[in-house]
């Protein structure tokens, strides 16, 4: 207790960072800023995350020397057209899956990528609420085709994929016919019907020549079978596409799977138990779609409190991209903060100063990237925890991409928890 009562009142005041004026404070007050205590940082990897509706497919496979292996294969639904009447002159042409880019990719881009694609053979659980980045479903291992392309995921360009023509002209077939009472006949007359016989579809990403990651559309207008066909009339021939569009959102997911076995991660194994900086090269990772949080937490906080002598004004905790990973080009520009406890569970958001919006960190990009940092405001979560005159030491932070980025990205930021280290500003008043 005698270091940290030196400590705290060995720490920087300025005034002149933080002058709050001679009319709010008594003449035998000070501004006081405290920014010497040591900030614990570990990573945590989440059991499992919901990958269904969130109207994006990622396929591929990535392999990084700190992250480990990543591979992606992506679950969907397909549904029936909305009106179609063929007739005896039509004849099949082919049929194509037609994919479009998102925009977003993660890895190497200027290689060629491989991927299958495959028809489930497994419905989901009728009463399940969301499917999952280790959900599975199974899929016949015979491919309705194999793809191999130089992918441009940043041009406003979509993908024609050939399927076989097996599923094609069974499709063309059932179609001409569903007029029939054949109970066969009959899966072309409803939705339902057709997908308790085609259950769906799964891209599945070749592991041994792709070293990238491509995220498509999933909605209605851009992800569909379509079917070509020739109706011939009289003299004249007209070509026509039916299109047998993405079904049941709720139900595409994304199957995510990462293996840690050649990294310094490769001890993890469940959600509770994280891994200390000092174990992985003195960062913690946070990675979108790979899993992977930053723990946060505040080990002299209580003989803080109990050494203090006056009430908190402002408290700003500053992360910084570790050494080497601050040059990288694509760090996020949004990282959020929430709750959590000694088993890494998710809690409540940290929000911004007015209690409405969960709180992005103000970003601060460096040209010369000397300086670029993270900075949340924790004036009203040190206010909460130091209320009642107790620190919880099992109370922590994580740090996270913001939800609508987590499972449809894989943004990434590795930690510095030495050279630079975070850094947590307190200001109070002291009296």
């Amino acid at each position: 207790m005698l270091f940290v009562s030196f400590f705290v009142f060995q720490a920087c005041k300025e005034d002149d960072d933080f002058n709050i004026g001679s009319n709010f404070l008594e003449s035998q007050t000070n501004v006081v800023l405290i920014d010497t205590f040591t900030v614990s940082l570990s990573t945590v990897v989440l059991d499992s995350f919901p990958t269904s509706s969130d109207s994006i497919l990622l396929v591929g496979y990535f392999k990084d020397n700190n992250v480990g292996k990543i591979s992606c294969s992506s679950y969907f639904q397909i549904g029936l057209p909305e009106s179609t009447t063929l007739y005896d002159e039509d004849v099949y042409d082919s049929l194509t899956l037609r994919l479009s880019y998102s925009g977003y990719s993660y890895g190497d881009t200027n290689q060629v990528f491989k991927f299958s694609v495959h028809r489930i053979t497994q419905q989901p659980e009728d009463d399940v609420e969301y499917l999952y980045n280790t959900s599975y479903l199974s899929y016949d291992e015979t491919p309705l085709a194999t793809f191999s392309f130089t992918p441009y995921p940043k041009g406003d360009n979509t993908l024609e994929i050939p399927i076989d023509d097996l599923l094609g002209k069974d499709f063309f077939d059932k179609l001409k016919n569903e007029d029939n009472n054949d109970d066969i006949d009959q899966i072309m007359s409803s939705n339902d019907y057709f997908i308790d016989y085609f259950n769906g579809i799964v891209l599945i990403p070749d592991t041994v020549s792709n070293n990238t990651i491509l995220s498509f559309t999933a909605k209605e207008a851009d992800l569909s079978l379509v079917m070509y066909i020739n109706r011939y009339n009289d003299d004249s021939e007209e070509d026509l596409e039916i299109e047998f569009p993405i079904t049941n959102n709720n139900l595409q997911f994304n199957r995510i799977i990462h293996d840690f076995s050649e990294t310094g991660l490769a001890n993890f194994t469940r959600q509770r138990y994280d891994i200390s900086s000092s174990e992985t090269g003195n960062k913690s990772y946070l990675f979108g779609g790979g899993g992977l949080l930053v723990k946060i937490k505040f080990p002299w906080m209580q003989e803080l409190l109990n050494s203090q002598r006056g009430s908190i004004l402002r408290t700003e905790l500053i992360l910084y991209p570790e050494e080497n990973f601050k040059y990288e080009k694509n760090l996020p520009e949004e990282i959020v903060l929430y709750n959590t406890d000694k088993y890494n569970r998710f809690g409540d958001a940290i929000l911004t100063s007015d209690g409405n919006y969960t709180q992005v960190a103000d970003f601060y990009l460096d040209d010369y990237n000397e300086n670029t940092s993270y900075t949340f405001n924790l004036t009203s979560f040190f206010i909460s925890e130091f209320s009642d005159g107790y620190f919880d030491m099992d109370h922590g932070l994580l740090l996270s991409l913001p939800s609508t980025k987590y499972s449809t990205t894989f943004e990434r930021l590795d930690v510095g928890a030495k050279s630079p280290s975070p850094k947590l500003k307190i200001y109070y008043v002291n009296y």
